[in-house]
């Protein structure tokens, strides 16, 4: 399932809008502040991305208090406002054709949430354009659990998302090493210990995406454990996984 149609009205950055999503690849393009987020913070709801809206504080005339509004433009009278408890801001189209709306709950605060009345599950992983503060944290110890790619993606996902909104927990790049580590020892085994070769396919495949993605002046050859840290050894020299920029997505 994916997206096949998106319309707003009159809400936050959107006078009106309407995107016609390609089956294969949609780029969204605009000067900042245009609504590119806004519109990714809208679908990411679909992979329980919990982005709150903000309300404009507004007085209105002969009134006292200020009320939040829902919408940035201006209203061309005071009998244009919307004075219902929901208001419907657009449609989402899917893939199969069933059209979910997309509604806002009259409120007097700052932060919202758009109700998507109709939400299909929609196969989505949200990368957010800015990554919370990065902090080190060493590896000193390894899960003896078995630990699939499915957890590895769940622990950075759950730690990108947590750490985006202000939690305290560990960093992804924590849970990346920790995962790396894991897979190269039980990936690999010893006299005593039965090979995985699952995991190490894991391990060594990372690499792989690596060596095609990366910059080619970079020239990453493969990782290097020492010392309990993950080294990404290079033709330009080698650095700590750490010190990469951005976060790496197992």
């Amino acid at each position: 399932m994916s997206f096949r149609q998106l319309k707003i009205n009159g809400w936050q950055q959107f006078q009106e809008i309407e995107l016609n999503f390609h089956e294969r690849l949609t780029i969204l393009t605009g000067a900042n502040g245009s609504g590119k987020t806004t519109i990714l913070n809208l679908l990411a709801r679909h992979h329980d991305w919990p982005a709150q809206s903000l309300a404009t504080p507004t007085r209105r005339r002969g009134k006292q208090r200020f009320e939040f509004l829902i919408r940035l433009f201006r209203m061309s009278s005071e009998s244009d406002r919307d004075e219902s408890q929901e208001t419907e801001i657009g449609t989402l189209v899917y893939e199969s054709g069933q059209k979910a709306t997309l509604v806002v709950r009259r409120t007097n605060a700052p932060q919202y949430q758009i109700n998507i009345n109709g939400q299909q599950s929609v196969a989505c992983f949200f990368i957010p354009s800015h990554r919370p503060v990065y902090r080190y944290e060493a590896v000193n110890q390894i899960p003896t659990g078995r630990q699939t790619k499915d957890t590895a993606f769940q622990r950075v996902w759950e730690s990108t998302k947590t750490r985006y909104f202000g939690g305290q927990v560990r960093s992804a790049s924590f849970h990346m090493k920790e995962m790396l580590i894991s897979w190269s020892i039980f990936g690999r085994g010893n006299e005593d210990m039965p090979a995985d070769e699952e995991l190490l396919s894991l391990y060594l495949g990372f690499q792989v995406v690596l060596r095609k993605i990366l910059p080619p002046s970079l020239g990453f050859r493969q990782f290097a454990i020492r010392d309990m840290e993950v080294v990404l050894e290079c033709e330009s020299g080698d650095f700590l996984i750490d010190a990469a920029s951005g976060d790496l997505v197992l």
